[in-house]
């Protein structure tokens, strides 16, 4: 019997969703985005329609009483990057904008800044009757340990599961008694 072992990878980042969050009036439209990055919070916005100033708001909560001003770009803009906020603070964001009939909000939009960052590509070593090999699956002799070694080797912390894995440390020597798959996850810090 000659158990095989196949090694599963993971990165660990934070998934992007956008979502459209628009307002009308004065016969135009503004959809907001908000993005969260390691260090900013990226809004964006389209605008249908003409509009003569535009302005960025920002707060803590969905309500936008005490909301604060942080920006005046040119009415042309359609993006702009939020680096003064605090790390992993959710930041509600609307722009305010101004028609010949009126001024009027986009709807809000939400990010995390320092919320994502970008992962890291795993590569799969593993020492099976005494070699390194970048690979992500070995066969292995019955009774015969392996020593699983990804990279990086440093800048995050990993975490395992399954063929008898455990813990946070980046090599897990195994004895797979059968078939079995470990899987191991980086993330990033």
């Amino acid at each position: 019997m000659i158990p095989a072992l196949l090694l599963a990878f993971g990165a660990s980042a934070a998934p992007l969703a956008l979502a459209q969050s628009c307002g009308s009036g004065g016969g135009a439209t503004v959809c907001l985005t908000a993005t969260g990055t390691a260090n900013n919070v990226q809004l964006g916005w389209t605008v249908s329609g003409t509009v003569t100033s535009l302005e960025i708001f920002r707060d803590t909560d969905a309500d936008p009483n005490g909301r604060t001003r942080i920006a005046v770009p040119g009415a042309s803009a359609r993006s702009y990057t939020d680096a003064a906020g605090n790390i992993g603070t959710r930041y509600w964001y609307w722009v305010k904008f101004t028609t010949n009939a009126g001024s009027y909000n986009s709807g809000s939009a939400n990010a995390t800044l320092g919320a994502a960052c970008k992962p890291t590509a795993i590569t799969p070593y593993i020492n099976a009757n005494g070699a390194w090999t970048q690979t992500a699956s070995a066969t292995i002799k019955t009774g015969a340990s392996a020593i699983l070694g990804p990279q990086p080797t440093s800048g995050g912390m990993w975490s395992w599961s399954g063929c008898g894995t455990a813990g946070a440390a980046r090599e897990q020597t195994i004895q797979p008694p059968a078939a079995c798959t470990a899987t191991a996850t980086y993330t990033n810090s």
